[in-house]
């Protein structure tokens, strides 16, 4: 074999002229901690207006503990001092049968302090307080369904958890059909589901499956 066809063998690191050389650049990883907690990429207009998780969870009268056993949890590192101690010491004497995770205002309260992991509320009103009594909306980012915390505070068999926030697991026993089920208006999901109703003479509603020929 000659040089020129041996030459023909061998590999390649393609043209002379590769372009602009882009060299690589490190992300920001507490950008990226932020983007994941509290992004909601816009979602809450569906999560407020359409769905109106907002009123449903007032008109319903939502307490934590209900929250806890739909598989919501609560991040403890996001609460005040006082509230920290005050939830420590109710647990420490009535369990989870005390007043203030039986109080809906203090399902009002975790939201406004984003401390519901997942359940993002959004300053959308302009006035530089968050709360949804005065009209911020409510979103839901990417933690609701990838974070969970260690439990350290409160761990609800099959619920939610109150501690401090892991990032990344599956909380494995969220209750999606439960917290859609607060909304005010929860059919306004069913376009996003498939789903075939008794009351509706079994004919589904929502997304069709693919039909492949």
């Amino acid at each position: 074999m000659d040089a020129g066809s041996d030459a023909g063998t061998q590999g390649s690191d393609g043209p002379a002229d590769q372009g602009p050389d882009f060299p690589h650049e490190v992300g920001d990883p507490a950008s990226g901690k932020e983007v994941f907690r509290f992004e909601t990429f816009g979602n809450e207009g569906f999560w407020t207006n359409a769905m109106r998780l907002p009123e449903g969870i007032v008109a319903q009268r939502l307490t934590p503990k209900q929250a806890l056993m739909a598989g919501l949890s609560v991040d403890v590192e996001a609460l005040d001092t006082a509230t920290q101690q005050a939830v420590a010491a109710e647990l420490a004497a009535h369990g989870t049968d005390g007043p203030l995770l039986n109080d809906p205002e203090t399902t009002l309260k975790l939201l406004n302090a984003n401390a519901v992991i997942g359940v993002v509320v959004k300053d959308t009103n302009g006035d530089g307080v968050l709360d949804v009594a005065t009209g911020d909306q409510v979103g839901v980012s990417c933690a609701l369904c990838h974070a969970i915390t260690d439990g350290s505070v409160l761990a609800v068999p099959d619920g939610g958890s109150v501690g401090k926030r892991i990032d990344g697991p599956t909380p494995h026993t969220l209750n999606v059909g439960a917290i859609l089920a607060i909304a005010a208006n929860s059919r306004a999901y069913y376009p996003l589901t498939q789903v075939k109703l008794t009351a509706n003479g079994d004919t589904s509603i929502g997304r069709a499956p693919r039909r492949w020929g």
